[in-house]
């Protein structure tokens, strides 16, 4: 078994891409984006915006675990190669604790 991840503050971490965090109501679809390359994770928002999603971004994979378990998004975009620990540990986590299935498609882009 893996040991649990610090967690860190969701809110002052990953707000280096302004995002819909501040701004979802009970109904929406929300994206949870995992994605440490800010210019990426923007195209990726607005792909999100563009098909009636809000989204809000993370960072780091332990900033992704808190943002799932308090957002309970509908879908999430998980970046491999992430600051704190790898896309594939956050995915595990995602199956094993957060009660979301895991439907995954890896993003890799490049690195």
């Amino acid at each position: 078994m893996l040991p649990e991840p610090v967690v860190e503050d969701t809110r002052a971490a990953d707000l280096f891409v302004e995002d819909d965090r501040g701004h979802i109501a009970q109904g929406d679809r929300v994206l949870l984006i995992v994605e440490d390359d800010p210019n990426y994770a923007k195209v990726l928002l607005e792909m999100a915006r563009d098909r009636g999603f809000k989204a809000v971004v993370a960072q780091r994979g332990a900033a992704a675990l808190a943002l799932a378990r308090e957002l309970k998004p509908d879908a999430i975009t998980l970046d491999i190669r992430l600051p704190d620990f790898d896309g594939w540990r956050v995915l595990d986590r995602f199956e094993s604790g957060s009660g979301h299935a895991a439907h995954s498609g890896a993003n890799h882009h490049g690195r």
